[in-house]
């Protein structure tokens, strides 16, 4: 299995961001629409569409916005296994504000910032939850979420006649 980024864009060229990103991961790269995206008082949420990912079991979203605001983030997922949904499953928050901590799932686990499915996933949504003074500033910076999903490398075998376990 090869990488595979998607992404969702806010305020930047499509045609920009899908030339940088090298054809071999190159997957779809959506505008973000406004019913995607949710913004209170001092909390927003950017949500993808869902993807597929058949096969895939480990992701590294990630969330970038080009302001000069001061913000926080937590990068979040869901996948679908097995015909069904997964609960939010939350990253570590990455900033200054805390977050309410998410329900652990039985089909999706996360590692700091790498999330891994038990078993093949078929599709996968992101969302990124942002707190800040202003969230809406952060909301309309150009901006860029998206769940890279990781080859994983089967480790190489022991070498002949080595006593060592994998």
């Amino acid at each position: 299995m090869t990488a595979g980024l998607w992404g969702v864009a806010s305020a930047l060229s499509i045609a920009t961001v899908t030339d940088a990103i090298p054809p071999a991961c190159r997957r779809r790269i959506d505008a973000a629409q406004d019913s995607a995206r949710r913004c209170g008082r001092d909390e927003a949420v950017i949500e993808t569409p869902a993807w597929p990912a058949a096969g895939a079991s480990h992701f590294v979203p990630s969330f970038t916005a080009l302001t000069d605001a001061e913000y926080s983030v937590r990068l979040e997922l869901s996948a679908r296994v097995d015909g069904g949904w997964s609960p939010w499953v939350a990253g570590v928050g990455l900033g200054p504000s805390t977050f309410a901590p998410l329900p652990p799932s039985d089909a999706l686990g996360v590692d700091v910032d790498v999330f891994g499915a038990r078993l093949p996933v078929e599709a996968v949504r992101a969302r990124a939850r942002i707190r800040a003074p202003g969230p809406a500033t952060v909301l309309a910076a150009p901006g860029l979420l998206t769940p890279h999903r990781r080859p994983v490398r089967a480790r190489p075998p022991a070498p002949r006649g080595s006593t060592c376990r994998r």
